[in-house]
């Protein structure tokens, strides 16, 4: 039979004072989590999260890819041309149109993540950005390929492994001095898919993963390029500046084969003014 020390205590205690009805309690409380234990549950409702929502972006370029792809390879686009539309209408009438669609969904993943706390500074500003980048880039997608499932196919597996798994292998390969390196460069190399700088942003949005980044580089004596400030431009900054460089990039691209633009510059810079 299990006797609690309590109980012990109490009857010596009454026998000592002389106390028959003398009685006291003992309250047994935990100790409160550690705070290791509630970074790394922080972090992996998080990353869960940011993983779904990978899962979720992936989809919406590969239905966007599809109704460009039909619209070339059926000669939908050049009858419109044909018939006397502007080409450089059709493309910025289809971004804006691509560009409510696309707000649509991304804003209902936002307020759901704001909802669910787990979205952090800055996720608004980059999530929006995303959505100027992506169009331009899956518009050249699109001139690309022929086969509208191909591209499908190929277009969701991109995104997908890009948005879904990468992010997360970057940050592991950041937090060891044997792969920091490997970690930086692909850091950086996986930005030309707009997927990847979205979700790096909103991983490392995460108070807790940037600490531990620039902690694990202060603890292997790295050569500290980052920085825990998450406006800095190793952060979050540099990649809004690249979903940027993705939305002036690619339209260029989009102008130099559809609207032949070096050939619009030629004649402008040829041109002669009549006297």
């Amino acid at each position: 039979m299990v006797q609690y020390p309590q109980y012990m205590y109490e009857a010596i205690l009454r026998e000592a004072n002389d106390d028959p009805g003398f009685k006291f309690s003992v309250t047994t409380q935990p100790y409160p989590e550690l705070a290791y234990w509630s970074t790394l549950t922080s972090e992996k409702k998080q990353s869960s999260f940011v993983f779904m929502m990978a899962i979720a972006i992936a989809i919406i370029p590969t239905a966007m890819v599809s109704f460009l792809i039909n619209e070339r390879t059926k000669s939908l686009k050049h009858m419109q041309t044909v018939s006397g539309m502007n080409i450089m209408s059709y493309w910025i009438a289809n971004m804006i149109t691509d560009m409510v669609k696309v707000l649509i969904p991304m804003v209902i993943i936002l307020i759901m993540g704001t909802i669910a706390d787990q979205l952090y500074e800055g996720a608004w500003v980059v999530s929006l950005v995303f959505i100027l980048g992506l169009i331009p880039f899956t518009y050249f997608v699109s001139l690309v390929f022929n086969n509208d499932t191909l591209a499908q196919v190929l277009t969701l597996i991109i995104h997908l492994i890009v948005g879904a798994f990468l992010p997360d292998l970057v940050i592991l390969l950041q937090s060891f001095g044997e792969t920091v390196v490997w970690g930086d460069r692909l850091r950086w190399g996986l930005c030309i898919i707009p997927t990847f700088p979205l979700i790096h942003g909103l991983s490392i949005g995460n108070p807790d993963t940037l600490k531990n980044l620039y902690d694990a580089r202060m603890r292997m004596k790295v050569d500290v390029i980052a920085q825990d400030d998450l406006w800095d431009w190793w952060n979050l900054k540099g990649d809004i500046a690249l979903l940027l460089v993705h939305l002036v990039f690619w339209s260029l691209i989009i102008g130099y084969f559809e609207l032949d633009l070096c050939q619009c510059c030629s004649k402008l810079s040829c041109h002669k003014v009549p006297k």
